[in-house]
């Protein structure tokens, strides 16, 4: 047998064995440790999934919190990470003046306490606000996940590692990965909003698209005409998704003709906040 065949052979075992422990490794322990030692007053320090040629970042939480900074033109400066994790054990996290915070949603009160940035018009908004935020970090994030980890998954594996590794690297480990992953990832889905069939999930992804394009209707955000922290947090997932390019059931509902007004407000967003700077 040629050489090259017996050593990509043992190789490809060798992953299959250790992939697991690496990606338990990847969740991993909290690390309180300050990455940024030479950091500046009053910067942002924001450690996040790489992006992609087509989007910000692989996470949507990443894009929620890099689209509130933009949002409140707070300075900031990008680290994107591989096995590095916030205080959490996840991704994203930030650092300022010295002080790490992790989670999407702590990290937006962190950010809003800080640099006194205003929020929603009315207390009855902030209540709606977070209830949504609450769903779409949630409920949806997880029935996403399902898609993300079921179609067309190579496409997900480039978006996760093609930031840090040759292209011809992430397609030949691409099957081994997608395996551990997947199955990792769908024992915490069936564990946080449980086990359901294909056609379940299906039903449950439509009814929250439904929700969110009845929420925006003809509007130009969610609360008329001034984005707000729940636009960031459906943006980020959204748009996760949308610009993924899976041959999934959420892609083909948010490129149909119904949930057009939903594919405008992606639009939109990404068009004022990011430009040419969403894709890598």
């Amino acid at each position: 047998m040629d050489r090259s065949v017996l050593l990509s052979a043992a190789l490809a075992a060798f992953l299959w064995y250790t992939l697991p422990k690496l990606l338990k490794k990847v969740k991993g322990k909290p690390r309180h440790t300050i990455h940024e030692k030479k950091w500046k007053q009053g910067i942002v320090y924001l450690y996040q999934m790489a992006g992609t040629k087509s989007m910000s970042s692989a996470s949507p939480f990443c894009i929620k919190v890099e689209t509130f900074l933009r949002l409140h033109k707070i300075p900031f400066e990008r680290r994107n990470v591989l096995l590095a994790r916030g205080e959490n054990g996840k991704v994203p996290f930030i650092e300022l003046n010295g002080e790490q915070t992790a989670d999407s949603t702590l990290i937006i009160t962190k950010l809003a306490e800080h640099f006194k940035v205003q929020g929603y018009e009315s207390e009855e908004d902030a209540n709606v606000g977070n209830a949504i935020c609450s769903m779409v970090d949630f409920r949806t994030f997880n029935l996403f996940v399902h898609y993300k980890t079921t179609c067309s998954q190579q496409i997900f594996m480039e978006a996760m590692f093609g930031g840090f590794f040759p292209d011809f690297v992430v397609e030949w480990l691409g099957p081994i990965m997608s395996y551990h992953l997947r199955n990792m990832m769908h024992r915490r889905v069936n564990e946080t909003i449980g086990k359901f069939t294909n056609e379940q999930f299906d039903e449950l992804a439509r009814k929250d698209l439904e929700v969110y394009r009845g929420l925006i209707g003809e509007k130009k955000f969610l609360f008329g005409d001034r984005m707000t922290t729940a636009d960031c947090a459906l943006f980020g997932h959204l748009s996760a998704t949308f610009y993924l390019g899976q041959d999934s059931l959420p892609m083909h509902t948010l490129a149909s003709e119904r949930f057009e007004p939903l594919a405008r407000y992606i639009e939109r967003i990404r068009d004022d906040l990011f430009g040419d700077e969403f894709c890598v």
